[in-house]
């Protein structure tokens, strides 16, 4: 029988005081005004204050891990699949994991690495919370001795100070966006713009109206990344003063993932499509090729975000020869810097999130033009030539940005130091 793995140090403390959170000792409203600093416990138990990478032994050769919500249909396990299949796509041999069970798990589990072996690069696509779980559930002899590389994205000017401080605990930060890069400044860790690896199929441009209803907008936003921020009423909005009634001229496809996170904003959102035929609201769970097909069937994209650490649905659009009409602020300008007629002015506004999933004082975002934003909308819907000059200038812009992922770039960047040669 294989012995029990030791706990890491502050194990015990931090399951019991898991345990005495779990418990009935403490009344919900205690829990609530306590929740912030109980979070700040928390991070500071998983993770060696004393930690960084320059004080410890360097890391040696060996596989290529990538973890990850690899196996999960939302916005993060569609990028770390990308990861996945970026680094497969270049020739070098990434192992698969799922760092679920991590997370859902009660105080130490042993958890493992898919490969003991010690060395070589560890990879991981998620933010430090979560990352932050999977240390604190792993022995250190499985991860001392990698390279160890963090892939992030935030939305806001500013990152939270704990993110730059567990920035410590690898040996370099892979973000999306030069706006993730800046809102990282001051990290305790290098920190490397690599964008999502897009996949670029052989597709036409879009071209004319398809089918009826004229022509096809979408909209997409995960209720969980927060409703204000992704700002799904605004396109409603928009649209809705694009088209003040059914002309026949254009719909509106709106998905909304996690509608049961905020059911006010669900219900708003509702509201804005009742009575509107050209509207569509898609609140379902769809898989990877669903939501491909979502992307098929649509004309324009359309993302009114108050920011974005990338915009992987704009990106996804371009890829498949579909225009974007997107607020120009934030990631997205990556791919989109230039593409005037697509681009919806905006102003800068304190960060208020009625949800509570984005907070900081001081920290800003954009309030789009509704009335540019509107009269872009009537300008795609009626353009087919626009529509495909804005794809095509998107599409050439994402293929330039990749270029770090071809497999010269790759092995030219520090982590290929520390793979064996039949991982490279």
């Amino acid at each position: 029988m294989r012995d029990r793995p030791t706990p890491p140090k502050g194990e015990g403390m931090r399951s019991a005081l898991s345990s005495l959170w779990r418990s009935r000792l403490l009344p919900p409203a205690a829990k609530s005004a306590l929740a912030p600093f109980a979070q700040r416990v928390a991070q500071t138990l998983a993770v060696p204050p004393w930690f960084d990478t320059r004080r410890q032994l360097p890391p040696q050769t060996g596989p290529l891990i990538v973890s990850g919500y690899l196996g999960e249909p939302f916005g993060i396990g569609r990028a770390g699949r990308m990861t996945f299949d970026g680094l497969s796509a270049a020739g070098l041999s990434p192992q698969r994991h799922e760092i679920r069970p991590f997370l859902t798990g009660h105080g130490f589990r042993g958890g493992r690495l898919p490969v003991d072996t010690p060395g070589g690069v560890w990879l991981i696509h998620a933010n430090p919370e979560e990352a932050a779980a999977v240390f604190s559930r792993l022995p250190k002899a499985q991860w001392a001795h990698r390279y160890r590389i963090g892939y992030w994205a935030w939305e806001l000017p500013e990152a939270p100070a704990f993110w730059r401080d567990f920035a410590r605990m690898f040996h370099e930060i892979w973000v999306p966006s030069r706006f993730v890069a800046e809102a990282l400044k001051g990290a305790r860790a290098p920190v490397r713009v690599v964008p999502h690896p897009v996949d670029l199929p052989s597709l036409p441009a879009a071209g004319a109206n398809k089918g009826e209803g004229g022509c096809r907008f979408l909209s997409m936003g995960d209720l969980k990344s927060s409703a204000t921020r992704k700002n799904l009423a605004g396109a409603l909005e928009a649209f809705r003063r694009a088209f003040p009634t059914p002309s026949g001229q254009a719909s509106l496809t709106v998905k909304i993932s996690s509608p049961n996170f905020d059911p006010s904003a669900f219900s708003a959102l509702t509201a804005l499509a009742s009575g509107r035929p050209d509207i569509h609201l898609i609140d379902a769970k769809l898989s990877d090729d669903e939501m491909d097909r979502l992307h098929e069937e649509a004309d324009v994209y359309l993302s009114l975000h108050r920011a974005e650490g990338f915009g992987l649905g704009l990106a996804e659009a371009f890829a498949r020869g579909k225009p974007a009409i997107a607020t120009a602020y934030s990631g997205t300008l990556d791919f989109m810097e230039g593409l005037d007629p697509a681009l919806v002015p905006y102003s800068l506004i304190p960060v208020h999130d009625r949800a509570g999933v984005y907070e900081g004082p001081g920290q800003r975002w954009a309030e789009p033009d509704l009335e540019v934003a509107a009269a872009r909308i009537r300008a795609f819907a009626g353009d087919a030539a626009l529509r495909q000059q804005v794809a095509e200038q998107g599409r050439r812009h994402l293929e330039a940005n990749l270029g770090v992922w071809s497999r010269e770039s790759l092995c030219a960047l520090p982590f290929a130091d520390y793979l064996i040669s039949g991982e490279k």
